[in-house]
């Protein structure tokens, strides 16, 4: 029986990751059309399709992130203020895993904005085939960690206001993902710490405040909140069927094949306007920040307990997902499923490939 069990569940996930990987060209090609048909007569019109086209992607693939992996959401904090607010704000999260990613998506979309979401990137997301070109036309901005120019991010960052009507910009201050104390970029992260005065922690990286600072300073007049995320999780089974905390972060995998049990999130929101823009003060409000996440998480961790006694879920609903999983599917069989379908998938697939690769060789 549990043999059997294991293999559904290994299906279930196959099956997801197989899903999104054959929609990509899908959605490739859906996007193009947006881009060829309406881009060049209004970009304002376009930018609305655009997030339209982002919210139904993501509402796919939350379908099977949620809907169909069984995974439970606990929120703690704050979490109403989230969804009820609907001005521009900035999105802090500490950063483990790929499905942090899709958090910042599945937040959103409980609070109606999902098409709105944007991100700051690390350069190297770029070569990502379809996803790298598609996510830079999307308004994410792509940074060099360790040749940082603000004045380069502050360029990208100042058509915001007059593009986009209300966005959530989502950054990662850790700049790369934790995994464990072993790792070398913990040691590395430790030895920058060391090195610059700064505090040290167990549980999240030391995150570096130039990224912060920039954002702050450049939409100084758009962003409103700043809504401070802190990620945790729970994942796999004892003998018993009992929900540990393992010491290994989920992969999207994991996710859908249901072995991530539950994800706990932590909400805080800050009115931007009291932080006080100075580089001191600024690093020292997102140390502080910083420092909160590493308690939370040593308490989920070390000593096993919640983020706080008072929790609360907000599932979503069938109607907020399935719809935009029926619509790609039904694309992906209209395209697969005739001759003229196939060749149009098959350029959309080597076009991705070619787009992608020739659009950041030439920048470069």
């Amino acid at each position: 029986m549990i043999g059997f069990l294991y293999f559904c569940n290994l299906f279930r996930g196959v099956a997801s990751a197989a899903f999104i990987g054959i929609t990509t060209p899908t959605g490739f090609l859906v996007w193009c059309a947006l881009k060829i048909g309406v881009y060049p007569f209004s970009r304002k019109l376009y930018n609305y399709g655009d997030e339209c086209f982002y919210s139904l992607y993501q509402r796919m693939i939350l379908f099977l992130a949620e809907e169909i992996s069984g995974v439970q959401i606990i929120f703690y904090g704050e979490i109403d203020k989230f969804i009820q607010e609907k001005e521009s704000g900035l999105i802090l999260f500490n950063h483990q895993c790929t499905i942090d990613w899709l958090l910042a998506s599945s937040l959103a979309l409980r609070r109606g904005s999902v098409g709105s979401v944007r991100y700051i990137l690390k350069h190297s997301l770029k070569y990502i085939p379809f996803y790298g070109v598609y996510l830079k036309a999307h308004g994410c901005v792509y940074i060099e960690r360790k040749q940082y120019d603000s004045k380069k991010t502050t360029k990208q960052l100042s058509c915001y206001p007059t593009m986009y009507k209300k966005f959530l910009l989502v950054l990662f201050p850790e700049g790369t993902r934790y995994s464990n104390k072993s790792s070398m970029v913990f040691k590395r992260s430790q030895e920058y710490a060391l090195a610059h005065g700064l505090p040290t922690f167990d549980h999240v990286l030391v995150p570096r405040v130039k990224g912060f600072e920039t954002c702050l300073n450049s939409l100084s007049d758009s962003i409103h909140f700043i809504y401070d995320i802190t990620i945790a999780y729970k994942c796999f089974s004892d003998e018993s069927n009992n929900i540990i905390c393992s010491k290994r972060v989920p992969s999207l995998m994991d996710l859908f094949n249901g072995e991530c049990k539950e994800i706990h999130i932590d909400v805080r929101c800050f009115d931007a306007d009291k932080i006080k823009a100075d580089h001191h003060n600024i690093q020292d409000w997102l140390m502080n920040r910083f420092e909160n996440k590493d308690k939370l998480m040593k308490k989920f961790h070390e000593k096993n307990e919640l983020f706080d006694e008072r929790s609360m879920r907000k599932a979503l609903t069938v109607g907020q997902t399935l719809p935009a999983f029926l619509l790609f599917f039904a694309l992906d069989i209209i395209l697969l499923g005739t001759a003229k379908g196939r060749k149009l998938y098959t350029f959309s697939f080597v076009t991705g490939f070619i787009i992608s690769t020739l659009s950041w060789t030439l920048k470069s």
